[in-house]
């Protein structure tokens, strides 16, 4: 096959990826800025302050070089960054009223740990370990991916409001550590959990079919839901209780 150059593409090709990529920098933006801010919850007590900006410009210029070099561009990941926050922190069970909590006394905040998973990767870019990694079926690379989804349950509370929906109504607020489900109708919790699991299903199905490209749009599309769709059928106070920018402190793993 012949490589066109530059000067070569038709001018309409050019511009005509201009849908692509906003698609892909949707995918980016939410991609990153959700790691940067399930890595960066409250209760992770970090000392060192954010930098979204900072953080977002930097991920930007390393695209643009990768866009030239002609290589996968970088970007934020999900589960793997809040995971890497989690196998640095320092995290203590407590107790109360007899459900188990996680408190998280402190991160060791070190840029060590992420140097050395960078070069890591870098090296199993080279060409012998490329052409083993390219020997690894795909069923166990998905099992990976599976792996990695069943761990970030932990301290998820659409997992456990989920599970509430299975639970003895005795046994609901003894199992679940939310303070909202003694404060909220359980047919609103019950609802709102039910309509995030229909938007997770479809944007699964989505990624399954041949316009799996377009699930950013999809995600794009969630947030006039939130601002403007969800408060008709549910109150302010359950969405606030449910969908806060701050939770309660994550439970254990151990539940």
């Amino acid at each position: 096959s012949t490589q066109s150059t530059w000067g070569e593409l038709p001018t309409v090709h050019v511009f005509s990826a201009i849908l692509p990529a906003f698609v892909l920098t949707v995918l980016f933006y939410f991609d990153h800025n959700v790691s940067s801010l399930l890595s960066q919850r409250p209760e992770c007590n970090l000392k060192k302050p954010s930098a979204f900006n900072l953080d977002f410009l930097v991920i930007g210029i390393m695209i643009l070089a990768c866009a030239f070099l002609g290589i996968p561009p970088t970007n934020g990941l999900i589960p793997q960054a809040p995971l890497h926050v989690r196998s640095l922190a320092i995290i203590k069970e407590v107790n109360e009223n007899g459900t188990k909590r996680e408190q998280w006394l402190r991160v060791i905040e070190t840029r060590l740990s992420g140097l050395l998973q960078s070069v890591l990767v870098g090296i199993t870019m080279s060409p012998p370990l490329l052409d083993i990694l390219g020997r690894i079926p795909i069923c166990v690379l998905s099992g990976l991916f599976l792996f990695m989804g069943f761990a970030s349950f932990v301290g998820n509370q659409l997992a456990f409001r989920a599970k509430l929906l299975i639970t003895d109504p005795k046994l609901r607020e003894r199992d679940c550590p939310y303070s909202f489900v003694s404060a909220i109708p359980f047919k609103q919790i019950s609802s709102f959990t039910a309509v995030q699991l229909t938007i997770l299903a479809i944007i699964f199905i989505v990624t399954r079919t041949p316009a799996a490209i377009s699930f950013p749009v999809f995600i794009l599309l969630l947030v006039p839901l939130r601002i403007w769709g969800l408060p008709r059928f549910f109150s302010q106070e359950a969405l606030n209780a449910m969908d806060a920018e701050e939770l309660d402190s994550p439970p254990s793993e151990e539940m």
